[in-house]
């Protein structure tokens, strides 16, 4: 960011970046002051250098809310106009708040996503919107999500002014633009802290209170959308120093809650996946773009696999050995586009895209040449065959399977799906004799697998792996909507799995019902239907043999071993696996991250307590006592 830009006319335009919604608040301030001093000076324009404004919300919460600076902004001598365009979230829309005037290119989209990570939004957001835009409407951006949206026909109270290439214009052209107002009829400065008469309607603002705090909401954003709602009625009740420091008050005490840390946690445990070595191993840049063909040959694939391919934008090309396999597979595909098509999950122009895109042959010879193939393990040898010159195979091997299920991809030349623009590589002597195969969630060393459960892909790791196969297997991952985990040798999930279904067999033989363990995990946060038990009705209090305890207790110890063998890299990628894979509350953080929140001390208190009924299961890992003995906690490694 520029500190001070070039005086236009009078006009200092300073220019903005936000990363992941964190503003250069320091380098804003000493601009501003600086700009305060100079002689000359009619105004600031404040505008970003990126394509958003700010897209995001901080995960800090000090630097999403960054109250001094848009107090600054606020009592500033000289008019600030915040430019605004893209995206306006979490810290960008508290200074658009705190600017004078705000303009806007059309289609410019004000939210704040706050709630999402459980918080309140800060920096006086919720004093100052009810100011600009009234009660009812503050809270339908703040606690459902809704967005402001730039129209030039009704900019509405909270943009000023909606131009036309406002975020292509020079800073010139800008500042011109503001001069020109400046000296045909300069208006006063508003501050927004003075504007009430969005308040005066008190009656509807009450009202809209009341019936915000009616609503029932998912456990992840009771605390924040209570907080929310009592900050805006201390807008309309309390002068605005006095809600302004309630607010600060409520909102740092809901981001220092369980509901806010967990939510954090997760938010970073996703940003971690995205350090995998063989993207800084400098075998493949990291900046150019990994080439992922447009079509992809699918053998013996389930119905559901085929159609998130098919979603993901791929041309696939289906063979089967025979028509009687190849039109079982086009008729599960149909039928699932179908049931999506009465749900109303997919339209009928996309549903007849996806159609397009899809064909069929038995015979190989004739299939499309594609340097990816995905088929099951008893069609990869004839498909091997066929596999062009630094072409990855992958194999299936939960293909009928409701959801997609397991994949292995074996990919016999190192380097496989290189950059963009990078020709493939020769030959090599590698057939399909020789290809490694994949047991179970066990990956073979030189492969890749790829493991699907939920919304994770799990990209198994075997030793001495080419980095373009796992940077291959990574954005195809991506490209199919799935968080990718990095795992060493074998998938995680299936670990997980067989705990949760020991641990259940276990509570059972305490004496407890499917229906009793049921009702305590629902109590917890887990879905109805987990693991396969009946539903049941929500228990009110936690049973006395603490089944979630126990599953709690037990899922930690599969975490501990994953570490412990190296399977897993860090303690947030396996709360990703329960959370994403398996359906453990998003809330509560993961189990690595609830152990943290308890105290692990107390966590292996409970252990042991347990592990008398059953040692293998319950009784602490090593790594648990070691944890202790060094005061550590399992976040520690996610950053070591």
């Amino acid at each position: 960011m520029q500190n001070i830009a070039e005086n236009h006319a009078g006009v200092v335009v300073l220019r903005m970046d936000a990363q992941r919604g964190v503003l250069p608040v320091a380098r804003l301030r000493d601009a501003l002051a600086q700009a305060a001093g100079r002689p000359g000076v009619r105004a600031v324009l404040l505008r970003s250098a990126g394509a958003d404004t700010c897209a995001d919300v901080a995960l800090n919460p000090a630097d999403a809310a960054p109250d001094d600076l848009c107090e600054m902004i606020e009592a500033f001598a000289l008019p600030v106009i915040a430019c605004l365009h893209g995206r306006v979230d979490g810290a960008g829309l508290a200074l658009a708040l705190a600017a004078h005037a705000r303009w806007a290119a059309p289609g410019t989209l004000v939210r704040a996503g706050d709630l999402r990570l459980g918080r309140i939004a800060g920096g006086g957001v919720t004093q100052r919107l009810p100011r600009l835009i009234g009660v009812a409407a503050t809270l339908e951006i703040l606690l459902n999500r809704h967005a402001l949206r730039a129209d030039p026909d009704a900019p509405g109270p909270f943009f000023d002014r909606v131009i036309d290439g406002l975020s292509g214009y020079e800073d010139a052209t800008l500042a011109a633009m503001l001069a020109a107002d400046l000296t045909g009829s300069p208006a006063p400065l508003r501050p927004t802290r003075t504007r009430d008469d969005r308040l005066r309607d008190a009656a509807g603002g009450l009202a809209a209170l009341a019936a915000a705090r009616t609503v029932s909401r998912a456990p992840d954003q009771v605390t924040a959308a209570a907080g929310v709602i009592d900050c805006v009625e201390a807008a309309m009740l309390l002068p605005f120093d006095a809600g302004a420091e309630r607010a600060a008050l409520l909102a740092a005490d809901v981001a220092q809650g369980p509901v806010a840390l967990a939510l954090q946690n997760l938010r970073r445990a996703e940003l971690r996946t995205l350090r995998i070595p063989e993207l800084r191993a400098g075998s493949v840049p990291v900046a150019a773009p990994v080439s992922l063909p447009d079509h992809l040959i699918m053998a013996g694939a389930g119905a559901a696999l085929i159609a998130r391919v098919l979603r993901a934008g791929f041309a696939v090309a289906l063979w089967a050995p025979d028509g009687a396999q190849l039109q079982a597979q086009v008729e599960a595909v149909a039928a699932l586009h179908e049931a999506r098509l009465r749900a109303g999950q997919i339209t009928a122009e996309a549903l007849e895209g996806d159609w397009n895109r899809l064909s069929g042959h038995v015979d190989l010879s004739r299939l499309p040449r594609s340097p990816v193939m995905l088929g099951t393990p008893d069609l990869a040898g004839p498909m091997a065959a066929h596999l062009p010159a630094g072409g990855c195979l992958i194999q299936l091997l939960d293909a009928d399977a409701d959801a997609p299920g397991d994949v292995s991809v074996s990919n016999p030349v190192t380097g496989a799906t290189p950059p963009a623009d990078t020709a493939f590589g020769p030959d090599t002597s590698h057939t399909a004799d020789t290809l490694p195969q994949a047991a179970g969630s066990t990956i073979a060393p030189g492969s890749v697998g790829l493991a699907i459960a939920g919304r994770i892909a799990q990209l198994v790791i075997g030793s001495g792996a080419p980095a373009g196969a796992v940077i291959c297997a990574f954005h195809l991952a991506a490209r199919l909507q799935l968080q990718p985990v990095r795992l060493n040798g074998r998938a995680a999930i299936p670990d997980l799995r067989a705990t949760i279904a020991h641990c259940i067999a276990a509570t059972r033989a305490l004496g407890l019902s499917d229906a009793e363990i049921a009702a305590d995990y629902i109590r917890a946060g887990l879905p109805p239907g987990f693991a396969g038990l009946p539903d049941a009705a929500c228990a009110t209090t936690p049973h006395p043999a603490q089944p979630f305890a126990r599953l709690h207790a037990a899922l930690l110890n599969a975490c501990a071993r994953l570490l412990q063998d190296g399977t897993a890299q860090r303690p947030s990628d396996l709360d990703l696996c329960a959370i994403r894979g398996l359906g453990w509350p998003h809330w509560r953080g993961g189990p690595c991250f609830a152990a943290d929140l308890r105290g692990l001390m107390l966590v292996r208190r409970e252990m042991e307590r347990f592990g008398a009924d059953d040692p293998a299961l319950w009784a602490p890992q090593p790594m648990l006592r070691e944890l202790i003995r060094n005061a550590w906690a399992f976040a520690d490694l996610d950053e070591n």
